[in-house]
């Protein structure tokens, strides 16, 4: 049986060029993903303004968007093509993906591409840019992401660490709202819009290449088993305590991500008067 790279997932799409289709989409969202994180950290650690900088930052984003597209016609193949086929636990192959799980990386995947839009610098936007409407895409992000939510609650199992995800994500195009509505007219983001959203992405890259790289070696080294444990990823589910260890799964690199915006912004509050 065919399976994707690294994770050794099923893929099952009725012909060897069309697994080999999806196989190849895989790789290139698992190499946007690893490029976005180590531009990323690039773009952290270089000094702003120099051109390291100037060219590791939209690297990161252009990277970041690359992994949205390819994870968003990834997710969406997987619960439209042969969806039951592609989640059921074959001997010799890895748990395929949860659909709460699905739904909140389809929602990741539309808000980092609003996010990232918004992360350009200024002087990368055109000036001038019309902020009439603005409120339209976060409003009717929060109204997807709402929407999602429900149908986790009411159809699926909520307590999968799915709602974590969608409602982080939420809470990121609020705050990045917040700011669009104090900058009005404004042709580009202001320094602390762009520092937390450049940093919030930052953040889900850092725990996505966990997500992702983390399994993957532990399958290298002890391979995936002969297990044939029931798939019930589309099926509701009674509340269990490892909603809480998703969390403390989801939380570091948020953190992290906190820590270094609250240092910048103490530097930046600090700069004139060490002057």
């Amino acid at each position: 049986m065919e399976t994707t790279p690294l994770l050794h997932k099923a893929v099952v799409y009725g012909s060897h060029f069309a697994n080999s289709a999806f196989i190849f989409l895989v790789a290139i969202h698992a190499l946007a993903g690893a490029a976005a994180v180590v531009a990323g950290i690039v773009a952290l650690v270089a000094k702003k303004g120099r051109r390291v900088h100037l060219r590791a930052g939209p690297l990161f984003v252009y990277a970041m968007v690359a992994t949205a597209l390819t994870g968003f016609v990834i997710d969406v193949v997987r619960l439209t093509v042969r969806a039951p086929a592609n989640h059921i636990h074959y001997a010799g192959t890895s748990m395929p993906s949860s659909y709460p799980a699905r739904l909140g990386f389809l929602f990741a995947a539309v808000c980092i591409a609003y996010l990232a839009r918004l992360a350009i610098p200024r002087r990368a936007r055109s000036p001038g840019s019309p902020s009439r409407g603005w409120w339209i895409a976060p409003a009717a992000l929060l109204a997807i992401g709402a929407g999602m939510t429900l149908l986790v609650i009411v159809r699926f199992n909520p307590w999968t660490g799915a709602l974590w995800m969608i409602w982080t994500f939420m809470a990121a195009v609020a705050v990045v709202a917040r700011y669009r509505r104090a900058e009005g007219a404004s042709p580009g983001p202001s320094v602390e819009q762009h520092r937390f959203t450049m940093l919030f992405l930052a953040a889900f890259s850092w725990w996505g290449a966990l997500q992702g790289f983390g399994p993957a070696i532990a399958i290298a080294i002890a391979g995936v088993g002969s297990s044939t444990e029931p798939y019930v990823g589309d099926r509701p589910g009674a509340f269990s305590p490892a909603f809480f260890f998703f969390l403390a799964g989801w939380v570091p690199t948020f953190l992290v991500a906190a820590f270094l915006a609250l240092r910048h912004a103490r530097k930046r509050a600090l700069r004139p008067a060490s002057a």
